[in-house]
């Protein structure tokens, strides 16, 4: 059983964003994975290197998007601000190396962040495409 799934719910209405979430998943289950058959630490932090990667590239590429799109300034700094603070965090547990926890943490915030943030950005554009 893999450690998130992805589901229609999460989908923002932009595809290039929701491919990169599901990337973003599919590397979650990787960790796991690797976490599972006990495989060797330095194979672990190498994936764990790819997420952080991946996430890095991910938010620059959402945060452009908003800014080419005049996505309101407000709303972007706020979206800007949930990025800085997490890869602050994130990279704090990717130092104190506790997989599991690190996997809930990251989880639990992409849900929330999607829910909460990602889909604003999508209801934005379909209001602006109308």
């Amino acid at each position: 059983m893999p450690f998130a799934e992805w589901d229609e719910i999460f989908e923002t209405g932009v595809e290039e964003f929701d491919l990169q979430h599901k990337k973003m998943i599919q590397i979650l289950n990787l960790i796991y994975i690797y976490y599972q058959r006990r495989l060797d630490k330095k194979m672990i932090e190498q994936v764990f290197q790819q997420l952080t990667d991946y996430f890095q590239k991910h938010f620059a590429s959402e945060e452009a998007m908003m800014e080419s799109i005049e996505y309101p300034e407000e709303e972007l700094a706020v979206h800007k601000s949930a990025h800085q603070e997490f890869l602050k965090a994130y990279l704090q547990k990717v130092h104190e190396g506790n997989v599991m926890e690190l996997l809930k943490f990251v989880k639990n915030w992409w849900v929330s962040h999607v829910f909460h943030i990602d889909k604003k950005y999508g209801e934005f554009i379909k209001m602006k495409n109308k």
